[in-house]
């Protein structure tokens, strides 16, 4: 049967029993506990809500243990119902494999090297307005910031597996990022320059050109390493909700799938 979620409390419920309030989609547990008391009757006694059942002697309605948190299980739980595990499996393969060719060799560059590095080209211009300083940082910026933006469309659309995606896409950014900012004294990497002019070295390199402004170039390797812890706890992180949800759809795999 189709699900719904509470715009109160975020729990999913059935949607035969679906009621609204003031035009939000509320379970009945939520559409109970917010309905206003009715007015006081003549002798100071309130009465029930109208149209609806008296309230007297039931204990308050809460929000379910643990908060936001458990409604999101659930939520998640009612999600991988009926999907298919099978098809999803073999990308988070894929995630671990990149994790771990990205622990052996600093400079391994991914199918989503490309991508990352088509955004990042595109954050200069975008930052440009905002001076010499942030030109050399909007590279970096956009090219975390686009699985960032990515992964909250997904949260709207309520795809759990897609923003364990997104958060491994983030991952293979934090560990081109960890490469750049590792190279910022050195200056050994081959860079991009727009419109495939040479130019100065100095003004190419984002990084030199960063930690250069702010006297920290002899930060590079520990700014690359914290990179590269980002990259790998994002990537585990990724890798543990993906597979959670896989073997949650595998445990529904004969239930109806979700009509949504």
């Amino acid at each position: 049967m189709t699900r719904a979620l509470c715009e109160s409390c975020l729990g999913s419920f059935e949607a035969a029993t679906l009621v609204t309030a003031g035009g939000r989609t509320l379970c009945p547990a939520c559409r109970e506990r917010l309905a206003p008391a009715s007015p006081a009757g003549a002798d100071g006694a309130t009465g029930p809500p109208a149209g609806g059942p008296s309230l007297a002697g039931r204990a308050p309605v809460v929000d379910p243990p643990g908060g936001l948190l458990a409604c999101l299980h659930d939520d998640a739980v009612a999600w991988c119902a009926g999907r298919s595990w099978l098809v999803r499996l073999p990308l988070l393969a894929w995630f671990a494999y990149i994790l771990v060719r990205h622990w052996a060799d600093p400079m391994y560059q991914s199918l989503f090297g490309s991508l990352n590095l088509g955004i990042h080209e595109w954050g200069h211009p975008i930052f440009a307005f905002l001076g010499p300083f942030m030109t050399a940082a909007g590279g970096t910026i956009l090219q975390c910031l686009a699985p960032i933006l990515s992964s909250a469309m997904f949260v709207r659309q309520r795809d759990y597996f897609a923003i364990a995606v997104c958060i491994a896409w983030l991952s293979t950014n934090c560990f081109d990022v960890a490469t750049y900012a590792g190279d910022a004294r050195a200056m050994q990497l081959p860079l991009v320059a727009p419109g495939g002019g040479s130019g100065y070295i100095e003004d190419m390199h984002d990084w030199h050109n960063m930690l250069g402004r702010m006297g920290m170039l002899s930060w590079d390797g520990a700014i690359a390493l914290l990179f590269r812890i980002a990259g790998s706890v994002l990537m585990l992180a990724a890798l543990a909700g993906g597979g959670w949800l896989c073997w949650r759809m595998f445990k529904t795999r004969d239930a109806m799938p979700p009509q949504d």
